[in-house]
C-alpha cells in the first residue's frame, strides 16, 4: 500500500491529467447513450468509437496516407522556417536598439493579424501547391519564438553581461556564455507555442487544400440532345 501511495504521490500530476481526458472521452462516448439528442444535434454529434471506425477505414482504404504527409511536411518545413528565422531574428532585436527599432512595428503589426488573412496573398505569390500552405504554417509559428526568445534577452542580468564585459569579451561571447544560456527556458516557452501555432496553422492549410481541389475539380458537363 504504501509502494503505491509513493507512486501516486511521485506520478500526481501525469495521473490527474490522463485520468481527467480518459473521464471526459468517457462521458463523450456515454452521452448518446445516456441523453436523448434532437435530430438536428445528433446529426453533427459523433462519439470517439466512430472516429476510430473511421480513421482506420480511411487508413485501410489509403484515403489518409497521401494527406497525412503532404500536412506533415507542412508542418516541418514550415516549423523549420520559424526556427531558422525567428531565433536568431529574436537573439539579435533583443541585443541592438536599432534593430529592435526597425523590427518591432512588423513584428506587433504581423502578430496582431490574423493568420489566414495572408493565406490569399500566398495563394497568389506562391500558387496553390504546397508551398503557400508552408507559408502559413510559417507565419504562425515564426512570432511566438521571435517574441518568446526577445524576452528572454531583455530579461538576461545586467550584472552577469557587465562582468563577463568587465573581462574583455565581445558580443558574440557575450552572447554565447550569458545570453543564450540564460534565455533557453524563454526560448522553450516560444517553441511549445510555436508548434501549437503551426499545427494549427497546418490544419487551416489543410482545409484551404481541400477547398482548392474542390473548386479546381471538373464540373460535369450537361450535354442535353
Amino acid at each position: 500500500m504504501k509502494r503505491l501511495a509513493n507512486f501516486y504521490s511521485e506520478r500526481e500530476q501525469s495521473i490527474l491529467g490522463g485520468g481527467f481526458i480518459l473521464l471526459l472521452i468517457v462521458l463523450w462516448e456515454l452521452m448518446p447513450r445516456l441523453v436523448p439528442l434532437s435530430k438536428g444535434f445528433s446529426l453533427f454529434f459523433t462519439t470517439p468509437w466512430k472516429v476510430i471506425e473511421a480513421g482506420y477505414q480511411l487508413f485501410v482504404e489509403n484515403k489518409i496516407q497521401e494527406h497525412f504527409y503532404v500536412s506533415s511536411i507542412e508542418f516541418l518545413v514550415g516549423l523549420g522556417l520559424a526556427i531558422i528565422v525567428g531565433l536568431p531574428l529574436g537573439l539579435l532585436t533583443g541585443r541592438s536598439r536599432n534593430l529592435d527599432a526597425m523590427v518591432d512595428p512588423f513584428v506587433t503589426i504581423f502578430n496582431a493579424t490574423p493568420r489566414l488573412i495572408f493565406l490569399p496573398l500566398f495563394i497568389l505569390w506562391f500558387g496553390i501547391g504546397i508551398w503557400s500552405k508552408i507559408m502559413i504554417v510559417f507565419i504562425g509559428a515564426v512570432f511566438p519564438l521571435l517574441i518568446n526568445t526577445y524576452e528572454g534577452v531583455k530579461n538576461v542580468d545586467r550584472v552577469l553581461v557587465n562582468v563577463v564585459r568587465s573581462f574583455g569579451a565581445n558580443e558574440c561571447q557575450i552572447m554565447k556564455i550569458v545570453v543564450v544560456p540564460n534565455s533557453v527556458p524563454y526560448i522553450i516557452v516560444g517553441l511549445r507555442l510555436a508548434i501549437g501555432r503551426a499545427r494549427s496553422a497546418s490544419v487551416s492549410a489543410g482545409t484551404s487544400r481541400i477547398s482548392s481541389m474542390r473548386c479546381s475539380a471538373p464540373k460535369p458537363v450537361c450535354s442535353c440532345v
